[in-house]
């Protein structure tokens, strides 16, 4: 089960607490803020660090370049959508991670 658009409202923790859920989809605000520096990386920490101890699998949506693939693996987001990027894998070992 996946939970879409997660913190798009202030509802999201509390069908969080009533389904379980295998993976969550993040808003892409918040993707769109941390472009925009409205929202910074500590921020979007403090949104995904109680989920990340319920080891739910993190999707953020919107991807479109590699800076934000570093800070959102550094994150620990496992799972990313995207225009940019190349086809799903199962591991993030994108070439630019050597860099």
């Amino acid at each position: 089960i996946c939970l879409k658009h997660y913190g798009s409202t202030s509802e999201s923790d509390y069908i969080l607490a009533d389904i379980p859920v295998d993976y969550i989809k993040l808003d892409g605000s918040y993707l769109r803020d941390l472009n925009r520096n409205s929202l910074s990386t500590r921020q979007l920490e403090s949104v995904i660090r109680p989920l990340k101890k319920k080891n739910i699998t993190l999707i953020a949506p919107m991807v479109e370049d590699t800076s934000q693939m570093g800070t959102l693996f550094r994150l620990g987001i496992q799972m990313v959508q995207g225009h940019y990027l190349q086809p799903p894998r199962h591991k993030m070992d994108y070439a630019f991670f050597d860099e």
